[in-house]
């Protein structure tokens, strides 16, 4: 059952490489530090469970869905009649 749980979770952390690209880690850090199925502990990716590497994951992916609302064009209803 382990394996099953294993691979689903690769997949669900590439799709989430699709949506934005912060997410992943933040996902991963974020499973990690619950101790959800990933343990980083004593490794070299034990920094994706801490506390200032999630925080500045989380400010990143916020930034970046605001400025792509800020840069994205509007959408114009010119087009439309009705």
């Amino acid at each position: 059952m382990h394996l099953a749980f294993d691979i689903f979770q690769g997949i669900g952390v590439a799709a989430a490489i699709g949506i934005r690209p912060f997410l992943p880690a933040l996902a991963t850090g974020a499973l990690a530090a619950g101790d959800v199925e990933l343990h980083f502990d004593h490794t070299d990716f034990s920094f994706l469970q801490s506390a200032p590497f999630l925080l500045a994951m989380a400010v990143c992916a916020i930034a970046l869905v605001l400025l792509e609302r800020r840069t994205a064009p509007e959408s114009s209803n010119a087009g439309r009649s009705g």
